[in-house]
């Protein structure tokens, strides 16, 4: 009975603990989604600074070089984001205009076929109003989100500078047999591995999707791209965001049939590399449940906003990474993500 009680008390001890926390991040959001953007970009990195000192260069050449890349790709993307969302406002009226010849043409060939309901569907759906508010909406989060890349570029090299003292002063703090620090020192190479993979297929799924963009004629491929390769850290939902604006487009500028083509060549693209490349690359040792992954980020955008919804899957992970540290709350880490395999297990570090 006594140890009933125990239990149930330190099951609600730790709910109100999560609570709390929760509600610190969602106060803080404004800062802390920009800070783990920072953190995780930073984790990604060190790899490549290790590998550099490797090579016989200097920790600083190495910080030189990882800075400069670092700083020439956040300045191309500000260019190219920056030439094609001026273009894109100038022309909203005019795509506007497109949508909404394109809707009175669909909806003539449903009246000469007699289908007055998938006529009032088809109104419904290619509203041009309704998908110009939705295209300017999804440009001002992409401008919105760009503008805060320069702090979070500088934050990235500060943590690559100070990162690993800061953790070895934690280390000695908490103590060197913390589960915590063990936990996260046995599996975060592994986490790390998982991301740097990840990222290697949004490129290729970014690359891919302008390349079929190119080929149907769609303005923009290259920033649908690249906005691709970024949702892509969200499975699922982000590869469907990030295929909506350059849809729309395609319907404004050639009509139902191209924006059914960018629908299947997305989805095409998305189940060859989500469901047969990045399985047999890292396995399953860290692959979320798709419910997981969904409700995840749906809470992480509530808590953080943009930046929560594109490290939705990592946040998670560092949770579960911190669940499955301790005794007490290993339980409910074990219940959201699948063990591993035997080789899977054999795999990581």
């Amino acid at each position: 009975m006594v140890s009933n009680q125990q239990s149930t008390g330190r099951g609600l001890m730790t709910a109100a603990a999560v609570a709390v926390l929760f509600g610190g991040v969602y106060l803080a959001s404004s800062i802390l989604g920009f800070v783990m953007l920072a953190v995780f970009f930073a984790l990604l990195c060190h790899p490549i600074r290790v590998w550099l000192m490797g090579r016989g260069l200097a920790s600083s050449v190495a910080l030189t070089i990882i800075a400069i890349g670092l700083a020439a790709i956040v300045a191309g993307l500000a260019l190219l984001v920056g030439v094609s969302l001026g273009e894109i406002v100038a022309r909203l009226n005019v795509y506007q205009d497109q949508i909404a010849s394109q809707s009175q043409a669909f909806r003539d060939r449903l009246g000469k076929l007699g289908l007055s309901f998938a006529d009032r569907a088809a109104q419904a759906a290619l509203n041009a109003e309704a998908l110009g508010r939705i295209l300017a909406g999804i440009i001002a989060s992409i401008a919105g989100f760009l503008a805060s890349s320069f702090y979070v570029l500088l934050l990235v090299i500060f943590l690559l500078v100070e990162g690993p003292a800061m953790f070895d002063r934690a280390s000695r703090a908490l103590g060197s047999t913390n589960p915590l620090i063990t936990r996260f020192r046995s599996v975060s190479p592994f986490i790390v591995r998982y991301f740097g993979l990840r990222t290697y297929l949004n490129a290729m799924t970014g690359v891919g999707f302008a390349l079929a963009l190119l080929a149907l004629g769609v303005d923009y491929a290259l920033l649908w791209g690249a906005l691709m390769f970024f949702l892509s850290y969200v499975p699922y939902v982000g590869i469907f965001v990030a295929s909506i604006p350059p849809t729309i487009l395609a319907l404004a500028e050639h009509g139902p049939g191209r924006a059914i083509l960018v629908v299947a060549g997305i989805t095409v693209i998305n189940i060859v590399l989500e469901n047969i490349i990045f399985p047999r690359m890292v396995g399953k040792g860290l692959n979320l449940p798709a419910t997981v992954v969904f409700l995840s980020f749906f809470v992480w955008l509530g808590l953080l906003g943009a930046p929560g919804a594109l490290l939705s899957v990592f946040l998670t992970l560092l949770i579960l990474l911190a669940l499955d540290s301790y005794e007490h709350t290993r339980w409910l880490a074990k219940t959201l993500i699948p063990e591993p395999s035997g080789e899977e297990t054999a795999d990581k570090p």
